[in-house]
């Protein structure tokens, strides 16, 4: 019989895994903005205009429109070649020109050769969320000389020619200090933004005191079994798996790691707040050795993977799952200098991602050991110690003494002990595989994981709070109230989020943003909130930069295109609001919400066939949201389809047997046929459910009035 089969996958997940992330390779940028402002830019393939700002750099096949009425002019690199174009000029960007549809007059000039650093077009603002501050810096631009800012194109191509040379001879402080000119003299360009955070973290990173490299070990442990929502199936002993393994590891056999030096993440505290600090932190430890234990869902969205923390809701991986490539550069990061790192993980088809993905450190050493083949199910069984992940029991059996000949074995007998009793105990349906670099025929001694207890040297005090590894932190408390709104966002109007809920979730990330404010990421958030604000109150001309600014910090996002079509929604708008629907769809196509969003748009446009396909399509991806098939039928009743309408209804009522809405609604459409009986008996339960439903109230008082 075979064992319990482990739900070690979320969801919403195409495919499902602990261990990945295949990021686009960086695109170089072929020019900046030099001046003008007030025009846009589109980056295919997507169809919403962001604002065009000084600084902003360019791709080839960047469509532009020119706003200045001094005009906009562009340098492009390397070749040094200034373009002007005149206002209202509409063009496309070329590898070494501005390729300008119409009757535009266009002046080239050439300048010297230059060089843009290289950027991604759609970066993600999380790589760009925990830096100087992990290194109690406050204001890390206090750590670099004042450098004059440009006062012509000449003076901006010899910044552009320092920062490359600083860049490439690794000379942090003079970098910094190009790159804090850059930001300040470009503020609306977040591109330099994410210079000044990797050079502000590497400066941050050395004027730190430390203690002598290979203080020993340190180990990020996480169980989760549990999770907030039901995008997630729950899981039975990933949580049992992980204590399992952490008490191996603070025992003498484990190597008696210290307490401290171990981060133990389990169901609740294991949130994407909380994960990514402690993977982050590793870049101040210094850490000679670092051991990784993974139990829990992962997944894959688009060609990223992820580690499904708590409170992840899959529908968008990209608002509130972890990276598994960030995890990998924080712990290969140069800044960290571990040598070794050793990951075990425990989940459904781990071994795909895990062995041709995860880094080994530079000039180091990576063993890793995932449970289960690509495409290949991890199981769970509770007769394994009570209850325990079949690879997480008898990898802890081999460690604790399972393996014949310790402690002269070498690893392969520890990788053969694992693989047999798996593939044994769940008759060949699960088959563990090993990655990394280091030759298995080392010794298990090679592997010890005994530590040096060596005393952690604290930074410097500072204005910021400076964190411990396993111990309270501020940012993560503040960070996991505020995600709950952006978590309920992302349900749309299954629970509409308030408009006091956004300002409290604004105050928090503007609260975080004071303990790091070099994070893109966080930054990014707080200009979100600020535009959903700022469409609450109808001031769309004020939501508009605001959103823009969002989606320009954390391009690769969803949440503020949707909102931004919501926007244009509420303008009637639709072509534009289509257009955000689109590219927030782009950037998370499991999210339900943009799906329903653009059924409205289509619906007030007059598509109805295409606005019925986006609820059928939103209702495939979150089955359980009443609210889709209930506006479903809405557009059915309104197009006088009513046994359609009756089916849409009475599926959101089975759905949500609490919420008012269905009752009435199904109410609405019996009176409409004469059913008065049932139309009554609708109106009752809804009013029984909301006594303070006005609308039902109203309906009921004049269905009786009508048969007085």
């Amino acid at each position: 019989m075979l064992p319990t089969q482990c739900r070690r996958a979320a969801r919403l997940a195409i495919v499902v895994m602990v261990i990945a992330w295949t990021l686009a390779a960086a695109d170089h940028p072929v020019a900046v903005v030099l001046s003008g402002e007030g025009g846009t830019y589109r980056r295919p393939p997507d169809e919403s205009d962001l604002a065009l700002h000084r600084g902003e750099v360019l791709f080839a096949g960047d469509r532009i429109n020119t706003g200045d009425p001094n005009g906009t002019t562009l340098l492009f690199c390397p070749s040094g070649t200034a373009v002007d174009l005149p206002k209202g000029a509409a063009g496309e960007i070329g590898n070494n020109e501005a390729k300008v549809r119409g009757p535009w007059r266009v002046s080239t000039r050439h300048l010297s050769p230059c060089e843009l650093p290289g950027f991604s077009r759609d970066f993600p603002a999380t790589k760009y969320h925990l830096g100087a501050s992990l290194f109690g810096q406050s204001d890390v631009q206090a750590l670099s000389p004042a450098v004059t800012p440009p006062d012509s194109e000449k003076d901006v191509e010899d910044l552009l020619a320092r920062l490359a040379n600083a860049e490439r001879n690794k000379q942090e402080t003079e970098a910094l200090a190009v790159s804090k000119t850059l930001a300040s003299y470009w503020p609306n360009a977040p591109q330099w933004k994410t210079r000044l955070f990797q050079h502000g973290e590497a400066v941050a990173a050395r004027k730190q005191p430390v203690s002598p490299r290979g203080r020993g070990t340190w180990a990020i442990v996480i169980g989760i079994s549990k999770y907030q929502g039901p995008q997630s199936s729950q899981l039975d002993f990933a949580d049992r798996d992980a204590q399992m393994i952490y008490d191996y590891l603070v025992n003498p056999e484990g190597g008696a790691i210290p307490a401290d030096h171990i981060r133990r993440l389990i169901n609740g505290e294991a949130t994407a707040a909380a994960i990514r600090s402690a993977f982050a932190t590793v870049k101040r430890l210094h850490a000679e050795r670092v051991v990784v234990f993974i139990a829990s869902h992962g997944m894959e969205a688009g060609r990223e993977a992820y580690i499904v923390a708590t409170d992840t809701n899959p529908e968008n991986a990209v608002a509130t799952a972890i990276p598994m490539k960030e995890i990998s550069d924080d712990l290969t990061s140069e800044l960290a200098g571990v040598k070794m790192v050793i990951a075990w993980i425990d989940a459904c088809h781990s071994g795909h991602f895990s062995f041709n993905e995860f880094d080994a450190p530079t000039n180091g050493f990576l063993f890793g050991y995932a449970a289960s083949k690509p495409h290949e199910a991890s199981f769970e069984d509770p007769s394994l110690g009570g209850g325990h992940g079949v690879f997480s029991w008898y990898l802890n059996e081999a460690l604790t003494g399972g393996i014949p000949g310790r402690p002269g074995a070498k690893l392969y007998s520890l990788v053969d002990y694992v693989r047999d009793k798996v593939s044994v105990f769940t008759q060949h349906d699960q088959y563990p595989v090993e990655f990394g670099n280091i030759d298995v025929k080392v010794s298990l001694a090679s592997l010890s994981l005994g530590d040096t207890r060596t005393p952690f040297s604290q930074s410097q005090p500072g204005t910021l709070i400076a964190r411990g590894f396993d111990s309270a932190d501020p940012l993560i408390e503040i960070e996991n109230r505020a995600q709950q709104v952006i978590l309920r966002y992302l349900e749309g109007d299954e629970s509409p989020v308030s408009r006091a809920q956004f300002a409290a979730a604004d105050s928090d990330f503007k609260a975080a943003v004071k303990l790091a404010p070099e994070s893109l990421w966080l930054q990014a958030r707080e200009a979100f909130c600020e535009g959903r604000i700022a469409v609450f109150d109808k001031r769309y001309d004020q939501a508009i930069p605001l959103l823009d600014k969002a989606i320009q910090l954390d391009p690769s996002d969803a949440l503020a295109y949707n909102a931004l079509g919501v926007l244009w929604l509420e303008r009637a708008d639709y072509t534009r609001a289509l257009a955000a629907f689109d590219d927030a769809i782009r950037r998370a196509p499991q999210w339900a919400y943009p799906w329903h969003n653009r059924a409205l748009a289509y619906t007030q446009a007059g598509n109805y066939t295409a606005a019925i396909h986006a609820y059928r399509h939103a209702m495939d991806l979150a089955p359980r949201y009443f609210y889709l098939p209930y506006n479903l039928g809405v557009l059915y009743q309104t197009l006088n389809r009513r046994k359609d309408a009756e089916a849409s209804y009475l599926a959101a009522e089975k759905l949500e047997a609490a919420r008012a809405e269905p009752y009435n609604a199904l109410g609405t459409l019996y009176a409409g046929e004469g059913k008065r009986d049932k139309a009554e008996e609708n109106f009752r339960k809804a009013l029984a459910i909301d006594p303070g439903f006005a609308v039902a109230r109203e309906n009921l008082r004049v269905l009786l009035q009508q048969h007085l």
